[in-house]
């Protein structure tokens, strides 16, 4: 297991460094947790997806399972949450799709009001094994 996220990342910050950063270790499955920080920063989900989609089909092409953790923010979330259902059809990506699910609101799981402690990515670790599993 590699952490290769990068604090702060977006879309396309992430896919000028995937070659490097992931592809470049060859890797057999990819978890993605990406989009939030466009969400975030107002970029348009059109083009987040393009991005995610480029990233998602470069790392399949060399053969890795991909699976994207989604997010819906409700009220706020510009459409993200059924863009990443949207991009796992088109792809064939394994769909996480709400990667926070029992961990957004917990205190104990958070280490800020956006972002979970280690005790919170314990938990999304899960609901990733629990989506990729039956491809292993």
């Amino acid at each position: 297991m590699i952490n290769a996220g990068v604090p702060g990342d977006t879309t396309a910050s992430a896919r000028e460094r995937l070659e490097r950063d992931v592809l470049a270790r060859s890797p057999r499955v990819v978890c993605i947790t990406l989009g939030g920080n466009d969400l975030k920063n107002g970029v348009p989900r059109e083009k987040a997806f393009a991005n995610l989609e480029t990233i998602v089909r470069r790392i399949q092409a060399q053969g890795a399972l991909v699976a994207v953790g989604g997010i819906d923010v409700p009220m706020f979330g510009r459409g993200y949450g059924d863009g990443y259902r949207e991009l796992a059809e088109r792809t064939g990506a394994v769909l996480v799709p709400d990667v926070f699910a029992g961990i957004m609101g917990k205190p104990a799981l958070m280490s800020d009001p956006i972002h979970p402690n280690g005790d919170g990515y314990a938990v999304m670790a899960k609901h990733f094994h629990r989506a990729i599993r039956r491809y292993l």
